[in-house]
């Protein structure tokens, strides 16, 4: 009994604002804790990215950033013109950051690791190369090469001339067991170091960096990050770097998300330079020879070198393209950090409150809305929330979660529906069956959107009452047997009904020979009685064509016709579903109803 109470309860308030609110409360609930499912996170990083591809924003990357690309031309110059292959001696490195040092460069920042000494060549010496690379580095106060973290130990020879962050213990940082660090003489001569890993847990594509490694204790910065903390400008990071990156908002593995600008490589967003036009340059100012590639050209820039070669397996995937040289993800990062241009991400509490709003508007409007028009609505709402979503990235670069979004308007029109059907579908097929038989079909497509109107109970209306009996039934009966009796009736009422049912009359009940009918119920009208005058002149109208018979020549059901009492009242009357929960029936009760006036037609 509690159950079908509760059911009853919920059956007649399930439309309330109060309940949808608290479903829809349950539903943003639901989808927020589910939110860090990995198909949520797989759905929401691929939205990400086509949120970038269709807005990319190539002209905000810093101009201040260079990449040097020792691309598939650098390597055949390399070849042909000066006799070396692959890997090149590190007397070409030491060419270079002499020349950017010279030119002014902010920072010189190598995306390429240099763990091993060189090996020895017939024309060249290999400590003799090693040792100038190194001394090059010493001369060039804004140099910085990259550190390689492991999972299983390493050596550590030279740790103490890779000088850790201080203060940084508070900031969300993943450890490494072990360290690969540079070759001893460069790790003694290079200005910073920075930290080129991924997280293992990154998918092909690139959406994100570590902001700091940590190993033994000891906290290291990215690449970009490195690159930024050596270089001769100033950032308002070097005052106070913890607080600084605390601002972030890095996510709890300590990851930095990435703001792209759009495709990469020599023709995308930032400016490449092949390492062998470099080089030429620097031999050529170093004889006094006017260089290919001015000095100024590097003055204040922050230069990355790195590999951009087919071959070379440094090639990543952006959200805008694959291929990308690995050098650009750090050049992607050292941009957001020099333009304090990032990615924002609103708090948990207004994401929880943008689901349970959409939640909310979709269950109102299939619960409240017709039929009809509620799913165009609910569409509207996933274009709405689809266009905030996509405009705000554009504006502000601020990220909306559309994956949760997504599910939460799943979730709720699903929800609703199904809710609707249990609540009304089998009301309204119970209903449809009762009274396709008692009613036109415009008023049964009325009760079947407002099933509220038969429920248990009556209610007060201003109607048309209509009685019939047949004149001097009595006597006509008594000379028949009752199956005759019966199909003759049946043949005088099938005919008669329709002049009820076809002018909006209910058909309460049949009276033996007569019936009762109601106009202006359980669907109100203003225009019942015209109605029930309508339905009497149409059932004289049906009469005129036999009323010259012979009584001789007239059917029964004919004559039960000309015989035919109709009676009109129209008052106020009580009309519902009266008896119990087990068997009721839909009448009207009142003093219209049990003392009508009577006319003979």
């Amino acid at each position: 009994m509690q159950l079908h109470g509760l059911y009853q309860g919920l059956k007649q308030h399930y439309k309330s604002f109060w309940l949808l609110g608290g479903l829809a409360l349950i539903i943003a609930g639901g989808v927020h804790c589910v939110s860090l499912w990995p198909f949520l996170r797989e759905l929401e990083a691929k939205s990400l990215d086509l949120r970038f591809r269709l807005d990319p924003h190539p002209k905000k990357a810093s101009p201040d950033i260079l990449l040097i690309a020792i691309d598939d031309g650098s390597l055949a110059f390399a070849r042909e013109e000066l006799g070396q292959g692959w890997p090149w001696p590190r007397e070409f490195y030491a060419v270079v950051t002499d020349y950017l040092q010279k030119a002014g460069a902010a920072a010189t920042i190598f995306d390429l690791s240099f763990e091993e000494a060189d090996f020895q060549r017939g024309d060249i010496d290999s400590e003799v190369s090693d040792q100038n690379f190194a001394s090059a580095l010493q001369r060039s106060p804004h140099s910085v090469l990259p550190l390689t973290f492991t999972f299983y130990d390493g050596p550590t020879d030279s740790l103490g001339a890779v000088l850790p962050l201080e203060g940084l213990d508070a900031l969300p940082v993943q450890n490494w067991p072990g360290l690969k660090l540079p070759y001893r003489d460069f790790a003694a001569s290079a200005a910073g170091f920075g930290g080129i890993n991924l997280l293992s847990t990154d998918e092909a594509t690139v959406r994100k960096v570590p902001l700091l490694y940590r190993w033994n204790n000891r906290t290291y910065p990215n690449l970009a990050l490195a690159g930024l903390l050596a270089s001769n400008r100033e950032h308002p990071l070097k005052q106070d770097i913890s607080g600084y990156l605390q601002k972030l908002h890095p996510d709890p593995d300590g990851e930095l998300h990435l703001n792209w600008y759009g495709k990469g490589g020599a023709e995308g967003t930032f400016r490449y330079i092949p390492f062998s036009q470099l080089l030429a340059s620097a031999v050529q100012n170093s004889r006094g020879e006017a260089p290919t590639i001015t000095p100024e050209t590097f003055r204040d820039k922050y230069v990355i070198i790195g590999s951009a070669a087919s071959g070379m397996l440094d090639l990543k995937a952006s959200p805008y393209d694959w291929g990308l040289p690995g050098m650009e993800i750090w050049a992607t990062a050292l941009s957001n950090l020099l333009q304090e241009d990032y990615l924002r991400f609103p708090s948990g509490w207004i994401g929880f409150l943008l689901l349970f709003l959409l939640s909310f508007l979709v269950l109102t409007s299939v619960a409240r809305l017709r039929a009809g028009f509620s799913p165009l609505v609910v569409l509207g709402l996933l274009l709405l929330f689809s266009l905030v979503t996509y405009q705000v990235f554009r504006e502000q670069r601020l990220v909306l979660d559309y994956s949760s979004m997504l599910l939460v308007w799943v979730v709720s029109w699903i929800g609703i529906l199904t809710l609707s059907y249990i609540m009304e579908g089998r009301t309204k097929q119970e209903l449809k069956q009762i009274f396709d038989s008692y009613l036109h079909p415009d008023l049964v497509d009325e009760l079947m959107k407002n099933p509220q109107l038969t429920e248990l109970g009556g209610k007060s209306y201003h109607a048309t009452v209509v009685f019939s009996d047949i004149y001097n039934f009595t006597t006509y009966s008594e000379k028949k047997e009752p199956p005759q009796l019966v199909n003759e009736l049946n043949d005088y009422f099938r005919s008669f009904t329709n002049s009820i049912l076809d002018h909006n009359g209910l058909l309460d009940k049949y009276t033996g020979d007569g019936l009762m009918a109601i106009f202006g119920v359980p669907v109100e009208r203003n225009d019942h009685a015209l109605w029930a005058c309508r339905a009497a002149l149409s059932h004289r109208d049906f009469c005129r064509p036999f009323r010259d018979k012979d009584n001789s020549e007239l059917t029964a059901s004919q004559y039960f016709h000309l015989n035919t009492r109709l009676g009109i009242c129209t008052g106020k009357l009580v009309a519902g579903n009266i008896g119990s929960k087990r068997r009721m029936e839909y009448t009207g009760i009142g003093d219209t109803v049990t003392s009508p006036p009577v006319w003979k037609e």
